[in-house]
């Protein structure tokens, strides 16, 4: 049984404005949603987008 459980630890995040701020921003959003956006793009939505174009 557990009581407690510590929050997953923050990643250390650069100074924004910066090079390494785009570059870390860049790599946390991969990491984090790459596998949705691998998914393909459902056919009824596509249809949707195609009727509105």
């Amino acid at each position: 049984m557990i009581l407690f459980q510590h929050p997953p630890a923050r990643p250390q995040l650069p100074p924004p404005g910066g090079a390494a701020f785009d570059r870390w921003l860049q790599d946390e959003l991969t990491r984090r949603y790459e596998s949705a956006l691998a998914e393909p793009v459902p056919e009824a939505l596509l249809r949707l987008l195609r009727e509105t174009h």
